[in-house]
Order: C-alpha cells, then sequence, then structure tokens
C-alpha cells in the first residue's frame, strides 16, 4: 500500500493517453487511471443500459456533471498535496 501511496510510475505508449499525457504520475492515479480505462471500454462494449451500468458499479459512482452524461467513476483524493 505504501508503494501506490508514495510510488511514481514512468507512462510508455499504451498508457500515457490514460494519464493526461503526462510522463511520470503518481503510482495510485496510474492505476486508478489505467484500471478505469479497461473497466469503461468493457462497459461500453457490453450494450447495458444507463440503469444496468449504474447497477453494476453502485456506490462507485460519482453523479453526472451534465444532464445526459453517465454516472462518473470514483476518483479517490491525491495524496501527492
Amino acid at each position: 500500500m505504501e508503494t501506490l501511496l508514495q510510488g511514481i510510475v514512468r507512462t510508455n505508449e499504451a498508457t500515457i493517453k490514460t494519464n493526461d499525457g503526462k510522463d511520470v504520475v503518481p503510482a495510485l492515479g496510474f492505476f486508478t487511471n489505467v484500471i478505469g480505462s479497461v473497466v469503461t471500454k468493457a462497459m461500453d462494449k457490453s450494450d447495458l443500459s444507463k440503469e444496468e451500468r449504474i447497477e453494476m458499479n453502485g456506490f462507485r459512482l460519482k453523479p453526472p456533471k451534465e444532464p445526459n452524461e453517465l454516472p462518473r467513476s470514483y476518483e479517490p483524493p491525491s495524496f501527492s498535496t
């Protein structure tokens, strides 16, 4: 756990887009962004309705920012500040 909270990760061609184009990111943010991208892509391919997606994610979602958007994934607070 300490490595996730204090470590940093160097991104590469496959992961730089999911990490806002940054070459180096906090380990926890890297893990969250990469896993989130994989899960989002899988959910998009599943053809689930908005309601089914919400039911599968349950408490891990935040309300959408805009009325027609899907709920947002949970993002832990930054540990780098």
